[in-house]
């Protein structure tokens, strides 16, 4: 009876465990430009909100990791967002943004701008 409760008790911890890093992902910058700050906000609503980015800049070619509060992300799951918009500000103040990402598939996420500086995007 004990390993059944074990084996009940372990699935239950990487359910939730699983659950709590579902929009967790890495950022790579392959703008070519240094970026400032980083907005991430559900696509049906107006407003950014705050800056996410914890560090000073993220430097071209480099990468990021970025953990959500578990309590949100149950918020955000509970009334059915799943797409995202995405602003970048760069050092000189210019702006990009990428729109209805869907975090929960993503990994790793490379921002890159086209031959007409265009953000384009891809993810694993």
């Amino acid at each position: 009876m004990k390993k059944w409760f074990l084996v009940i008790g372990l699935a239950v911890v990487m359910a939730v465990s699983a659950f709590a890093q579902v929009f967790d992902f890495t950022l790579v910058n392959n703008t070519g430009y240094a970026i400032d700050e980083i907005y991430l906000s559900p696509s049906d609503d107006d407003e950014w909100g705050d800056d996410i980015l914890e560090l000073d800049v993220l430097a071209d070619g480099e990468s990021v990791e970025f953990e959500f509060d578990p309590d949100m992300e149950e918020l955000f799951l509970a009334f059915g967002v799943d797409l995202y918009d995405m602003r970048c500000v760069y050092e000189d103040g210019s702006t990009d943004e990428w729109y209805e990402l869907k975090l929960e598939e993503i990994d790793e996420l490379t921002l890159t701008l086209d031959a007409e500086g265009n953000g384009v995007e891809s993810w694993e």
